[in-house]
């Protein structure tokens, strides 16, 4: 016997389906969730009621986490493609507006015996005349796109509307 409530999702044609992007902790987050929503309400499938909305749900070292929370009728779209879409569109638009989407920062520490066997083989190495050295280095950074006139970029939401349109055609 259940004692909790059971939804059935596929009697319910309203469904709600939730992602996360996170932005550039530099960035203004409500400025991104305008951006986002914007995206979301240009996509043919979404519901006008209830509204899309999206909110700040972490705030990191390197990003602030925006959720948001899209309705779609599921009797008329497909649920995981909608959702997939929406996910598509909104991190274009949010890289088109010029908001990065950074990847996690991951900050590793070395004990001294790490340090010491790393200056051993740079010892060892440079005694032997090896060609082989030992050097540090940083990355280059990369630059996602910092201006809006970008024939690629046109190129590619075209071909992202055909392949939307495509994708829901119901055979």
């Amino acid at each position: 016997m259940f004692k909790g409530t059971i939804l059935n999702y596929t009697k319910n044609p309203e469904r709600r389906f939730t992602f996360e992007l996170g932005v550039d902790a530099n960035d203004d987050p409500l400025a991104a969730i305008k951006v986002g929503l914007d995206a979301i309400g240009t996509l043919a499938f979404v519901l006008e009621e209830p509204k899309a909305i999206a909110v700040i749900t972490n705030v990191g070292d390197s990003n602030i986490v925006l959720e948001f929370q899209v309705w779609v009728d599921q009797s008329e779209t497909d649920f995981a493609k909608a959702r997939s879409i929406a996910i598509r569109e909104t991190k274009h638009a949010l890289e088109n507006e010029g908001f990065s989407l950074p990847e996690p920062i991951y900050r590793l520490r070395f004990n001294d015996k790490l340090e010491k066997a790393i200056e051993h083989m740079q010892n060892s190495t440079s005694s032997a005349k090896s060609d082989m050295t030992i050097t540090s280095t940083t990355p280059e950074p990369t630059f996602t796109h910092q201006d809006n006139e970008n024939p690629v970029d046109d190129k590619d939401k075209k071909a992202s509307e055909g392949a939307s349109q495509s994708y829901f055609a119901r055979p």
